[in-house]
């Protein structure tokens, strides 16, 4: 594989948007080793409780109901690169603007 040059972005403050998966993870790591100043971060979309059961296990897609495990292992990664990791919790505007609006138009 060829590792792109990514040395215009050493000094850099970058914010990379995590979901917990292998592309974003990757994009991190080597904007570090390029020398960029990296802040990880992840939206928290769902609030405890709208998650059905079935639906909240391992493997589920990027900002799914198991985002917990999500959040958990870009916790992992961003200690492990050595640099700060946020998480922005969003829960109230993605059910007011996402959910509602879906169950609104479905009636």
């Amino acid at each position: 594989m060829n590792t792109p040059d990514l040395s215009r972005y050493a000094g850099m403050k970058i914010g990379v948007g995590l979901s917990g998966g292998v592309d974003s993870s990757l994009t991190a790591a080597l904007l570090v080793e390029a020398g960029a100043q990296v802040t990880g971060v992840t939206m928290r979309i769902w609030k405890a409780g709208n998650v059905p059961v079935h639906n909240a296990s391992k493997g589920d897609a990027c900002y799914g109901p198991g985002e917990e495990d999500d959040v958990q292992a870009c916790t992992q990664l961003c200690a492990k690169l050595g640099i700060p990791y946020l998480t922005l919790d969003l829960s109230d505007d993605y059910e007011r603007l996402v959910l509602d609006y879906v169950r609104a138009e479905y009636r």
